[in-house]
Parts: C-alpha cells; structure tokens; sequence
C-alpha cells in the first residue's frame, strides 16, 4: 500500500496527512449573500447538528487515542528499562553509587553538618537529613531492586540529622530516626539533633518529647561515634544523666546550647570516662567544677580536640595540662581567673592550633603557658573597651615571642595593638604564610605596616617581614590605607627578578568600609591566575 502524502495543515502548522472530511452540501450558500430558504435553514440545522455530534465523537476518539498513546510510551520504557545498561551494574557497584550521592547531598546541606572547629586540624562530619525528595530515601522510589540494594546497604543508614523544631517533628523523628538507625545494623553512628535558636523556647510538653527523642538515641549508645547536640535545652540533657555503662566506639561530641541557656550544674555525661576512642570534645558551656574539682568526667589525657566555652585562662592552664596529646584547641574565656597561687608553667608538646575568643581575662594563659611547635593561632575578642582590650592583650607579644618561631597561620580580630606592637609580632612569626586580620571600625593599622610588608625594588636590600606569605585576609576599617596595600599586593607578584627563595602572594580577601578609587590594571591581570576577592 502506498504512504499516505503529509502536508502542513493550515490550522496546526503539523504535518500529517490530508483531513477526509466530506465536503459540506451547502457551500454554494455559504460563500453567498443570499439569504437561505425556510427549507434549506431547516436542512443546515440538522447538517449542524450531525458536524456537532461528529466533533463529540471524535474528542472521545482522540482522548482513547492519548490514553493509547501514554499507554505505550509506559510499554516502550518499561520494555526499555529491561535492556538499560544500569540493570547489568553490579549490586556492590550500585551501592556505592547510592553512597557517593548521599555524601555529596549530605555535604550540601550545611545544617547537617557536624563542625568542632572551622579548621584543618578539626574533623568535619557529615549527616543525612531525611528527605523522600533527596538521597538514600529517594533511592527506595525507583524500582524494588533499587529498594532492596538501598535497604541492604547498612552505610547508607549509620548518620542522620533530626531537627527538634515542633512537637509533630519531634514525635515523628522518635518512631522515624529508630527505623533508620536499625538498617545500620552494627555499623558506627553519626547522630545529629538540632534545634534553631531563633524559635521560642520549648514548653513543658515539648521538653519532654526531646527527652523522648534522647531516650531512643541513648538505646544506640553503644555504638554512637559522632554526636551533635545543637542549641537542645540543658534540661532536655538531664535524661543523659543515666546515660550507658561505656560508649566504646565514641570519638567525637559537641554539646551546644546555644546562647538562650546557661548552665551551672555538673554535665550530665558521666559516662564518658568509659569512651576509650573519644578525641574529640566540644562543649559551648562548660561546668568548671568539672574541671577545678578534678572529678575526671572526661578522659582528658587521650584527647587530641578540644573546645570549651564559658571558662576561665585558668581552667585553660589546668586543662591543657591533662590534656598532654592534644593538637587543637579552642577556648571561649569568658571568666576571670579565681586565683594563680597553684598553677605552675606549663610546656605542650603536641599542640599545633590554638583558638581563643576573649571575654575574660587571658593574662595566665599568655604568661604560663608555651607551645614550641605551634602552627596556627587565633585570638578573637567583640565589643570590648580600650582599656579593656589593652588588658586581654598585653601578655600576648610576650607569648608569640616565646611561640612564634613555628607559627605559620594567624589571625586576630578586636586587638588594641598599634603599628609598632603589630609589627613586633610580625617579626618574631619569621614562618608566617597566613595573616588574617580584622581591624575596628576605624581603621587600626597605618600605611607603615603595610610598607614593612612591601618587598623592595631594589636588590640588595633584605626581604620585608613574613617573606612567606601566600594568603591575606583583611577586613579594614573607614580610614583604610588602600594605597600602601596596593603597593605591597603589587611588590609581592612573582617577576623574572626576584630571588630563588620568593614566595608569592596567591590568595586575597577584602573587606572593607570603603571603596578603592581604581582597581589598577596589573590587578585585572593578576587576578585571574590568583585567589582575589575585593567587597
């Protein structure tokens, strides 16, 4: 038989064959100004009536016809799906696609992400956060076998994220996070519970259904690994006070409050002491009786992470001293010192990074304490007066000059330092290859700091200070010296000219409380190749 001849139809702009409409038997009347006779009027009423019942007729045809149509296309990829590449993946292959798809979202997710400290030293943990839209819930909707190898695939199961922002949510999670944590099987788990600070404070009831929520976590308590408590209420924790015999597989806590609540009363962790594998430890608002009393609630002398709030630099002094392998450590001194009379001076070995915010005294800290292979130091205060911040930082010169030989990262914000104090910290960090600074709303530092970082021009002369810097942040105040930055952003590029041993600038941040007149030419040309950010 022969194809049918398509055209374009006038009326869709498709092509397909012709329309086999019989012509209609009035067309002489229609392209006519003749009025019609009663008998011809009675005879286009009933042709008008038959075209009407043929156009019903026929959108019952085509509706059968799309249905047809849809009905296929299921047959045509369902028959696809038979011979799909993806059915001849293994199943152990398969899984491990599931499992870099859960990470990868689970990393995305920056309020399932478990943090003790921004930093390279501190180890970062991701979690799932349940969702029938994302990774590995997702997987279970495709196909049974996809269910089956999704189910099967205990690692897919061992880390989750629950937040306790309503009651509802919170019922739920109890009943919901128990059946995720159990396809875990015996896996270690990483364990997420998290509440925004932002909404209201929880009722009575609300308390009490977070406890739930503890009571089913505390049942896998033998094989937590990584904990996160954010922004729970104290009270909420007082359930932990029955907490496990041990927690063998534990490495890693952080307990978060959050600044709504305080606590005064002993931690409730008390069986922590029996967590052989526990490193890392943070806690935002610590018990000092915990530390003072020496009632060894946790194993300090295994601890490798550490981070404390709401202590004093001399809970700092007797805390580092217990804690002889630690390599990171961050404290909030948020209280004075009570008395010196029994602490001695102290030299740590093993630590590398120190992280300290200031709302209290510091002066014990920086006077007896020394760390000979210290590598990163931070030092933060807010919101403090001058004569205040003069006080928190008048040991620290006196510390970097003990300290400051390995010191290779550093960064300072709320400081009273002026241009000669700055600089002689400078110069006794000879390793320095990341400077961070923060200056107050007027701009702290003058152009001679900047110039003593500038490499000269003209040979002979001695490199300037830190000649190993490779990144600067800086976040300047109104009055910020733009010109003497330029300079030294430009004299710190790598030319044919420079010695062997130059190290050039590969990464800038600024933040400042102006805008730059001109953004010069060489540092369109530079800026590619570099790490610039300019706001």
């Amino acid at each position: 038989m022969a194809n049918p001849t398509f055209t374009e139809c006038i009326d869709c702009g498709k092509t397909h064959p012709p329309r086999a409409l019989i012509p209609s038997p009035f067309h002489s009347i229609v392209t006519c100004e003749v009025f019609p006779s009663p008998s011809e009027i009675s005879a286009i009423r009933e042709f008008t009536r038959d075209v009407e019942t043929e156009i019903v007729q026929k959108k019952y045809a085509i509706d059968r016809l799309l249905c047809e149509v849809a009905e296929l296309r299921r047959r045509a990829e369902q028959h696809k799906s038979i011979i799909a590449l993806i059915r001849r993946v293994p199943a152990e292959i398969l899984a491990e696609i599931f499992l870099q798809l859960a990470a990868i979202e689970a990393e995305i997710d920056g309020s399932s992400t478990y943090y003790t400290r921004d930093g390279e030293l501190f180890q970062r943990q991701y979690m799932v956060r349940p969702s029938s839209r994302r990774a590995p819930l997702i997987f279970g909707g495709v196909s049974r076998g996809w269910r089956s190898v999704s189910l099967s695939t205990p690692r897919l199961w061992n880390s989750i994220s629950l937040d306790c922002h309503s009651s509802n949510k919170i019922r739920v999670n109890v009943l919901f996070g128990d059946l995720w944590l159990k396809r875990a099987g015996s896996l270690p788990l990483s364990i997420r519970i998290y509440r925004d600070e932002i909404i209201p404070a929880p009722d009575s009831n609300t308390l009490h259904e977070i406890q739930d929520l503890l009571r089913m976590i505390l049942s896998y308590a033998n094989l937590w690994r990584f904990l996160d408590f954010d922004t729970l209420p104290p009270a909420s924790c007082d359930i932990l006070n029955c907490m496990l015999d041990s927690a063998p597989l534990l490495e890693s806590i952080r307990v978060s409050h959050g600044r709504r609540y305080t606590t005064s009363g002993p931690t409730p962790w008390a069986g922590l002491r029996k967590a052989p594998k526990l490193t890392q430890l943070c806690f935002d608002a610590f018990p000092p009786v915990e530390i003072t009393m020496g009632r060894g609630v946790f194993l300090w002398s295994q601890l490798t992470h550490i981070s404390l709030g709401n202590i004093s630099a001399q809970d700092c002094i007797q805390i580092l001293n217990r804690a002889p392998v630690a390599v990171a450590c961050r404290f909030i001194i948020a209280k004075n010192s009570s008395s010196s009379s029994d602490l001695r001076p102290i030299i740590h070995s093993t630590l590398r990074a120190l992280d300290v915010e200031l709302y209290g005294d510091p002066s014990l800290l920086w006077s007896l304490f020394d760390c000979p292979i210290l590598s990163s130091l931070s030092v933060f205060t807010e919101n403090l007066d001058l004569g205040m911040s003069q006080n928190f930082f008048q040991g620290l010169p006196h510390f970097i000059k003990r300290c400051g030989k390995t010191i290779e990262e550093f960064a300072m914000r709320g400081s009273s330092f002026d241009d000669r104090q700055f600089l002689a910290c400078l110069a006794d960090m000879p390793q320095l290859r990341h400077l961070d600074i923060t200056e107050d709303e007027m701009a702290q530092f003058t152009a001679l700091v900047w110039e003593s970082l500038t490499w000269a021009t003209d040979k002979g002369l001695p490199p300037p200070l830190i000649p190993k810097l490779e990144s600067l942040v800086l976040i300047g105040g109104e009055r910020f010296g733009h010109k003497a930055v330029v300079g030294m952003l430009k004299s710190r590029i790598q030319t044919a000219d420079r010695p062997a041993d130059f190290v050039s600038l590969k990464a800038v941040h600024f933040l400042i409380g102006q805008s730059l007149p001109d953004i010069p030419p060489w540092v369109q040309e530079w800026a590619p190749t570099k790490h610039f950010v300019y706001r």
